[in-house]
């Protein structure tokens, strides 16, 4: 799992009002394309994209998807189409047992290099957040921040900047971002790729940032 790097930007919380948070924050979130010809020129399609940013706010201990486990319906369709749903359903059912706070769904980027923003909501029960989005074309391959911390230590943060994680969700064995589906049977374990043109042998490449920004 990558690490956070902080860039001095920001965070944001949304969905819900201020006053509804007696207990929390709205951070505005800015997710951003490093995917470039110049910094990832293997393979790089004409259409390069990513899909609608998905996830939750939500409880130490939560999460709708794991490095090393088998990738649900949702997670498959988002990782081989970008479509939120049925992930959106899978999430909101987590909300509604009371373990995350929010189901968030952001904006989308159109082009590899651009950037975009959205709001979130968190509060001290449910401090941490998880965002996923398909890197588009592509086989099964997405970006997502895991468990980023919020509130810590009692304080909310104010700003910072951390780089995706790259995965392969295991459900497709395309080779390529252009490849043709090719279902995996039985699927994978969700896994950090490390061969062209995702990775470089020995690590993933970094695809894009989110940064979060307390407003």
């Amino acid at each position: 799992m990558r690490y956070p790097l902080f860039l001095g930007l920001a965070i944001v919380c949304c969905c819900c009002n201020k006053e509804d948070l007696p207990k929390g924050e709205r951070y505005e979130v800015t997710f951003t394309s490093l995917w470039t010809p110049m910094d990832h020129p293997e393979d790089y399609p004409d259409n390069a994209h990513f899909s609608r940013a998905v996830g939750m706010t939500h409880a130490v201990g939560t999460s709708f998807f794991s490095e090393g486990g088998l990738a649900s319906e949702g997670m498959k369709v988002m990782a081989e189409t970008g479509d939120v749903e049925p992930l959106d359903t899978e999430i909101q059912a987590l909300v509604d047992l009371g373990v995350g706070l929010d189901l968030i769904i952001g904006k989308r980027l159109p082009e590899g290099t651009t950037s975009a923003t959205f709001t979130i909501s968190a509060d001290e029960d449910h401090p941490l957040v998880t965002l996923v989005s398909m890197i588009a074309p592509s086989p099964d391959w997405f970006v997502a921040v895991e468990n980023v911390v919020l509130f810590e230590n009692g304080e909310w943060i104010e700003s910072m900047t951390v780089q995706a994680s790259t995965y392969d969700a295991g459900t497709d064995s395309g080779l390529s971002f252009a490849s043709e589906n090719l279902a995996t049977s039985p699927a994978e374990l969700i896994y950090v790729p490390t061969a062209n043109p995702i990775g470089d042998g020995q690590d993933a490449h970094v695809f894009a940032t989110f940064t979060f920004t307390k407003k």
